[in-house]
């Protein structure tokens, strides 16, 4: 971010300029879960993928250390998207697979929802624990194994 303002000082107490990654991490994080959740089968790295993509070049052609991979662009991100489907949870690319149930999440709360589940080791180390709905995570997420392929009327599993 580039002479973005905000608060400043020992207590927060004014408002100054600032310029910086501190500056442009906030702005693109909320983008990214914004875009998220307008495309939730997409893993996270579909998501990177789709910002990367759609962020209007600055600086040196290509990814630099100055401008990282340039100006952030929502709205083409989405367009990104649309035009680019996601592969469903598990790895982009290749057959459709939908979460099943949609919008599942294990017994410790919404929080660890299969996109949680999709992260580093998460299905290996905890996958077959903490079962929702008479599901685990390795039988609902796609990034895990499971979900379901065809995406089936009324949420249910397509064998």
């Amino acid at each position: 971010g580039v002479s973005v303002r905000s608060t400043v000082g020992p207590n927060n107490n004014s408002y100054g300029w600032k310029s910086g990654t501190s500056m442009a991490a906030p702005h693109v994080s909320g983008a990214a879960l914004v875009l998220w959740n307008k495309f939730p089968t997409c893993t996270n790295k579909e998501i990177r993928t789709a910002l990367e993509q759609s962020a209007k070049d600055l600086g040196s052609p290509g990814r630099d250390n100055a401008y990282g991979h340039g100006r952030l662009r929502y709205w083409n991100a989405v367009t990104y998207l649309e035009q680019n489907p996601c592969g469903g949870g598990g790895g982009g690319g290749g057959g459709s697979c939908t979460d099943n149930p949609l919008g599942w999440h294990d017994s410790d709360g919404p929080r660890f929802n299969c996109a949680w589940y999709d992260v580093g080791s998460n299905c290996e180390l905890f996958g077959n624990g903490w079962e929702n709905d008479g599901f685990t995570a390795n039988q609902a997420c796609c990034a895990c194994g499971g979900g379901s392929s065809g995406g089936g009327p009324n949420g249910n599993f397509v064998l």
